[in-house]
């Protein structure tokens, strides 16, 4: 993986690029946040010249807390500059990161770069280089840079990639061969566990416990050969609601939102269990969808999100949105 940065440096360098623009997902968790500062400290100490901007279109209340550890400035819209690289963060789909109002045909004019841990799309073909590698997280990718490549790595950066490590890892659940490696490299450097743990605390407000209850509520499950099936809707919070029913007892969860007038989101989670029996990967599967639907997806083998946008090819009625999609679903995973 490092020999792939270090050609990205090269790049940048026989190029004479002397901005680079750093994007990550929309509603940016902390992994994301993460990994996109961990990124430009690492451009900067390779290319001391450089200057380097974040960009996220929405970024998730976790996220805001972490940056109380170091403010980082990350800016909604595009900056009244001319784009000499992108980086992509934490996503390999340019749809994903939100509404950004790029010059036309502007990614076949300058270098495009990837960064991310989640199932491959095909706009990665895109890229002049692509480190896509699935670990826990984006975080450990870019901490990874950081240990073989010796850069010097400050304590509030450690503990930021400590919280995004932690973070998309669900505290360690689901954790690659050199996560706890990387942990310890972190907090050798002055990552501060506690913090870390203080910044993932986030009690749950009022408006999500009732958009679980209510999704509680409207919920419907099937069992097909010992596996526990369950779909329901909300209008918001899908995604913690799609998570709460794994913690209920099911093992594969799918959850709608649908706002008037907006993008249909859909949330989707399933056990490792399931998975692996199964041979079923989410991320995979929510590519294939948004390659049926205009959308964006994406995700892990186990849990993964989609946008779509409103059509004419999909029902009005949510009941029938989820009958599709679970119908799609079913498929899909029939023929896995």
């Amino acid at each position: 993986m490092s020999e792939k940065f270090m050609k990205i440096i090269e790049i940048l360098k026989k190029e004479k690029i002397s901005n680079a623009s750093v994007f990550t997902h929309q509603n940016a968790d902390p992994d994301s946040i993460a990994c996109a500062i961990g990124l430009k400290d690492l451009l900067i100490h390779f290319i001391p010249s450089l200057t380097v901007d974040l960009f996220a279109s929405t970024i998730s209340t976790l996220s805001k807390n972490m940056l109380t550890i170091r403010n980082e400035l990350f800016h909604a819209r595009l900056l009244n500059k001319r784009l000499e690289a992108i980086f992509l963060c934490d996503t390999n789909n340019l749809m994903q990161i939100g509404e950004f109002d790029f010059e036309e045909g502007i990614i076949e004019q300058i270098p495009l770069f990837i960064i991310d841990h989640h199932s491959f799309h095909e706009f990665t073909q895109k890229a002049r280089v692509s480190i896509i590698k699935q670990l826990s997280s984006s975080s450990e990718i870019i901490s990874q840079f950081y240990l073989d490549l010796d850069a010097p790595l400050t304590a509030d950066l450690a503990t930021i990639l400590l919280v995004g490590i932690l973070f998309d890892s669900r505290r360690f659940r689901y954790i690659s061969e050199s996560t706890f490696k990387i942990v310890q490299f972190l907090i050798e450097n002055g990552g501060n566990y506690e913090e870390t743990l203080s910044t993932l605390h986030q009690p749950m407000k009022i408006p999500e416990k009732i958009a679980r209850i209510k999704g509680a509520r409207r919920l419907k499950f099937f069992k097909i050969n010992n596996h526990i099936f369950t779909i329901s809707y909300v209008s918001s919070y899908e995604s913690s609601l799609a998570r709460a029913l794994i913690s209920l007892g099911a093992d594969f969860a799918l959850t709608i939102a649908v706002q008037p007038d907006k993008e249909i989101r859909m949330s989707m989670r399933c056990t490792n269990d399931f998975a692996k029996q199964n041979n079923v990967n989410l991320g995979d599967m929510a590519n294939k969808i948004t390659s049926m639907f205009p959308g964006s997806g994406g995700g892990h083998s186990t849990a993964a999100g989609i946008n779509l946008l409103k059509t004419n090819k999909l029902p009005n009625e949510t009941e029938e949105l989820l009958e599709l999609f679970s119908n799609i679903i079913m498929e899909e995973i029939k023929q896995s």
